[in-house]
């Protein structure tokens, strides 16, 4: 389907490495999840672990960017006009806008690296 909507490479290097993620894939947990045992005599198996991870807000405008993708291939493919104002835009601002409360605040005041 995605061959013939002519969006194959956005398939093949967008959708299927989120979907692997999104659905704890072999291919991805195996990467991400998973570390060697130490053990020799365990023959170096894989066993669990969840590494914290930090919020990276990249991954939140990725994601608005994918969102305005399919919102606009759906706006040209039901002949309906854009919106004044899209979400990704508001999306967009709202980044902006805690950016630069973050940078105002004084730094002793911000959480420290890991805290909500």
């Amino acid at each position: 389907m995605a061959n013939e909507a002519g969006l194959i490479d956005f398939y093949n290097y967008v959708y299927q490495p989120f979907s692997a993620a999104a659905h704890s894939m072999w291919h991805h947990v195996g990467k991400f999840n998973l570390r060697h045992c130490l053990n020799p005599l365990h023959r170096y198996h894989r066993v669990p672990e969840a590494i914290p991870q930090n919020p990276d807000i990249f991954f939140l405008q990725l994601a608005g960017k994918y969102l305005a993708r399919a919102f606009d291939i759906f706006d040209q493919k039901t002949n309906t006009p854009p919106p004044e104002h899209s979400a990704v835009e508001r999306l967009y601002e709202e980044i902006e806008s805690l950016d630069n409360e973050m940078v105002q605040q004084p730094k002793n005041d911000r959480p420290a690296e890991g805290e909500a």
